[in-house]
């Protein structure tokens, strides 16, 4: 089935968005990209990106550094 892609942890004034939203075909790939404003703290961030298939969840997370 298709997994389903989500992020928490984004820092404030700043966006995420998937392309594509959802992987359907195993090995699937999908881009992230995260966009922040003038606005955003600088400062670092735990970003959690998670997969979600039914009742499977699979997460991961990486390290955003706000420059």
């Amino acid at each position: 089935g298709a997994v389903d892609l989500s992020v928490t942890g984004l820092p404030p004034d700043s966006t995420a968005s998937f392309r594509p939203a959802a992987v359907v075909v195993a090995p699937g790939t999908s881009t992230v990209i995260v966009k922040t404003s003038r606005r955003t703290a600088r400062g670092t961030y735990t970003l959690t990106f998670r997969g979600t298939s039914g009742s499977t969840v699979h997460d991961v997370t990486t390290t955003l550094i706000v420059a």
